[in-house]
């Protein structure tokens, strides 16, 4: 069994990503539903009072007054008018607010996921609902083809692609959710030991053993990133808040990754490129959650987030579905374990030389 290598060197990333989840509170979309049910509720209250029941003592607690009233001018904005102001200071519902809350569909939080047009060359392909992080350089699969994403206009709802040589299917609402830090653990426990369990049947067995050889076909033992024609391969072995984060630092720091899941593609980029850049994040501070949002091209993905600027749903997509104090150990981890393998190679490398050189002819001999 070589779990216990590996648990160890997961142990310093996974306290950061759970103290980042612990951290983490409810969208800034979720918080617009609750002020608009709560001047329902009473028929108006104080900016003062709302936050005191929402946010001091309430769920919210990870938003700051500035940031409450930045929301608060944003849905009370002419082009919103989710809400106004009495002349006392008591907020009010609004022209759109009233017709929102009177509405049977206010009772659900969430929405349906919208769709977006995907267009190549001026040509419309399609269309499908959208509940993944887009961004330019993305890949994806639609219509059996493979397409790497050039731009998303959010009020247009479009999304130019182009063609691409590798890509993954477009996520669809309804499938499963985040996949936490722990179950990625396991699936590497699963990975990295040689126990079958019992309660599997033939088929589950084989495909087991099938999977195992070919983590080890691959080296996935030794290392944690991989090369093949000219695109590389990272597996962090993380769950999806702290996998996307180290992605969009990665596409920060100018590398075309993409996440498929567990994995991160960097295509046509050479694994020394994607080692430094590692590498450089490992010795840094966290990077700017905000600044990493920014980088997300569909921001609005809740159901109230079009009635918000860009820079508060950036704000909100930071606290809610990112984990940048990750990002630093994770990069640590990755690199150390690819560390490992070259001074490995580099071992066996040498006593090959040196066993090759004491069976060779005196005058041959190094």
């Amino acid at each position: 069994m070589r779990s216990g290598a590996s648990s160890s060197r997961r142990s310093q990333w996974s306290s950061c990503s759970s103290a980042a989840g612990a951290s983490r509170r409810a969208s800034v979309s979720t918080l617009v539903h609750q002020i608009l049910a709560l001047i329902a509720q009473r028929g108006g209250l104080s900016a003062y009072r709302a936050y005191e029941i929402l946010c001091r003592t309430g769920p919210f607690t990870g938003v700051t007054p500035s940031l409450f009233a930045q929301l608060l001018r944003a849905i009370a904005a002419p082009d919103a008018t989710l809400l106004e102001q009495a002349t006392d200071g008591t907020l009010l519902l609004g022209e759109v607010g009233e017709r929102i809350v009177d509405s049977y569909e206010f009772f659900a939080v969430f929405k349906t996921p919208e769709e977006y047009r995907i267009v190549c060359d001026g040509k419309e392909l399609g269309t499908l609902p959208i509940v993944a992080v887009l961004t330019p350089g993305t890949t994806i699969i639609f219509s059996g083809r493979r397409w790497q994403v050039v731009t998303v206009n959010e009020q247009q709802k479009t999304i130019i692609v182009s063609p691409s040589k590798s890509g993954v299917p477009p996520a669809f609402g309804g499938d499963g959710g985040d996949l936490h830090d722990a179950v990625v653990a396991q699936m590497h426990r699963v990975y990295e030991n040689d126990d079958v369990p019992a309660f599997l049947d033939k088929t589950a067995r084989a495909l087991l053993a099938e999977a195992r050889s070919a983590y080890r076909e691959l080296g996935l033992t030794r290392t944690a990133m991989l090369e093949r024609d000219g695109t590389s391969y990272v597996f962090p072995w993380a769950g999806t808040v702290a996998v996307n984060t180290l992605a969009l630092a990665l596409k920060d720091a100018g590398l075309p990754a993409s996440v498929h899941r567990v994995i991160i593609e960097v295509e046509r980029t050479p694994l020394d490129k994607v080692w430094a850049v590692l590498s450089t994040l490992a010795d840094s501070s966290p990077p700017d959650p905000a600044r990493l949002a920014h980088r997300v091209a569909n921001l609005e993905r809740e159901k109230y987030d079009c009635f918000l600027p860009r820079a508060l749903l950036a704000i909100g997509f930071a606290a809610d579905r990112l984990a940048p104090d990750a990002v630093g150990a994770l990069a640590q981890t990755i690199v150390g374990a690819g560390t490992r393998a070259k001074d490995q190679r580099e071992v066996h490398e040498h006593q090959y030389a040196v066993r090759l050189n004491s069976t060779a002819p005196q005058s041959q001999r190094m």
